[in-house]
């Protein structure tokens, strides 16, 4: 497991792979949900085309894909995002939860595994055989979109400050000092919600294993019941 974020270079955020169900991008959540579109519309446009300049190799193989539309379904946020990485402007784009989108493929999970995926804290077979994150539709083109990500080595703190030029470096610290925060408050969430979730797992252990010993018992009685029948 990766260890904690400093302020200097590294990814965006340390990730638990196991998300805790609450966790701090809920919180993130509620908070963004009343403001207006356009400014956090532009800013995804700036960190999508800053990381289409820094990693170009990613919308090389993607290229094949044509005009698809992938949605990706934070789950712990209000909006949706929709990529399509050979469109002429926006490839990436958010509305609000409950729009239509004509995606060919959805990726659904909480931002902190989608945010692992994309900068390969994770493994992500990992991430999709634990359900995770699940795929609905198209499950071409998200394989697709998973082998271009992988290995490409992003960090969007870093890619969103290279925006900023002479600036980037300045608002890369300003930046990761907050995320840094949250990712020790996503790591001590998961630790919360283990230890309430633990006596209750212990318990389901417990009775899951005296299910089986009267199931055995039956098929037993059963067993014995049948043997008398045919000696009768």
């Amino acid at each position: 497991m990766p260890g904690p974020i400093d302020q200097g270079a590294g990814p965006v955020a340390t990730i638990e792979c196991g998300a805790a169900a609450f966790s701090p991008a809920l919180l993130l959540g509620f908070a963004l949900r009343p403001l207006p579109m356009a400014p956090l519309q532009w800013l995804l446009s700036l960190a999508a085309r800053t990381m289409a300049r820094r990693h170009p190799e990613v919308f090389a193989r993607l290229r094949p894909l044509g005009g698809v539309a992938i949605a990706i379904d934070a789950t712990d946020l209000p909006f949706l995002f929709e990529l399509r990485p050979n469109a002429a402007e926006e490839q990436l784009r958010m509305v609000r939860r409950g729009a239509r989108l004509g995606a060919d493929a959805t990726i659904r999970g909480p931002l902190s595994a989608l945010l692992a995926l994309l900068q390969g804290q994770c493994d992500g077979d990992a991430l999709f055989f634990s359900r995770t994150l699940t795929i609905e539709g198209d499950m071409a083109s998200v394989l697709a979109l998973r082998n271009a990500i992988d290995g490409a080595a992003i960090d969007l703190v870093a890619d969103l400050a290279a925006a900023f030029g002479r600036g980037g470096p300045l608002v890369e610290r300003l930046l990761r000092i907050p995320l840094g925060l949250a990712a020790a408050a996503m790591r001590d969430a998961a630790t919360f919600q283990a230890a309430i979730n633990a006596p209750v797992a212990t318990e389901q252990r417990l009775q899951a294993a005296a299910l089986r010993q009267v199931q055995n018992r039956l098929e037993a009685i059963d067993g014995s019941l049948r043997r008398l029948k045919r000696h009768a």
